[in-house]
């Protein structure tokens, strides 16, 4: 994903910048697009508020105006798990959708997540491969905080992530059930996936941990962030 981007309001169909935010004023924004070629490289440019339909940040945040919904990358997130102390653990499966809060019911002790299926916003399925060892792990009698999950973002700056390679799977009409914590990424064009077995793209998996998280259920708060192997 390349971010910051710009959007202007055109009468025809919207354009589409991508390169440096150089300012933000009261009145607009200062912004050097990417060079085009070897031969044309765009000069800074002030555009005011009026002209300007979206502005992007480098982190993936609106700074201003609505992303269109063709633009937007929502992503729901399936990881399948299974318990480190069984000798022949069944795989359960965790879904989670794109800013939702999730919750879970697990037995004490260590999950190793053995797959990761996500679902992009046109109900494309896409499937990690080759991806670093992640635990997850569950203490007794405590609400276990695994952290907010995030998709897609590239420049949150976290130790704890993972570069996700993945493949196309296929296309998916399922529906699924809503609960989980996960950030969409924005994307500046919707690319298509052919069907095949090879990576078509690498995603960055990020866990954070919300200082201001509110847990629910009785018992104590206990952190135990979703890990992620290096």
């Amino acid at each position: 994903m390349a971010v910051p981007f710009l959007m202007l309001n055109k009468k025809d169909y919207p354009e589409l910048l991508f390169g440096k935010l150089k300012s933000l004023e009261e009145n607009g924004v200062r912004f050097d697009p990417n060079r085009e070629s070897p031969f044309y490289d765009p000069e800074e440019t002030f555009y005011p508020f009026e002209d300007v339909k979206v502005l992007i940040g480098r982190n993936g945040e609106v700074i201003y105006g609505e992303v269109p919904d063709d633009l937007k990358r929502k992503w729901s997130l399936s990881l399948y798990i299974v318990n480190d102390s069984l000798p022949e653990p069944e795989t359960m499966r965790l879904i989670l959708n794109e800013n939702s809060k999730f919750s879970f019911c697990l037995p004490s002790g260590s999950y190793t997540i053995t797959d990761i299926i996500f679902f992009d916003y046109d109900n494309k399925t896409n499937q990690a491969i080759d991806f670093p060892e992640m635990k997850i792990y569950v203490t007794d009698k405590c609400s276990n905080y695994l952290g907010d999950l995030y998709l897609g973002y590239e420049n949150l700056n976290d130790s704890n992530t993972a570069l996700l390679p993945y493949k196309f799977l296929r296309n998916s009409n399922a529906n699924f059930s809503s609960f989980g914590l996960i950030g969409g990424a924005i994307s500046g064009a919707a690319d298509e996936a052919s069907k095949s077995s090879e990576i078509i793209g690498k995603l960055k998996f990020t866990v954070k941990s919300d200082e201001n998280f509110i847990k629910e259920g009785s018992g104590p708060l206990k952190v135990n962030l979703l890990r992620v192997k290096k």
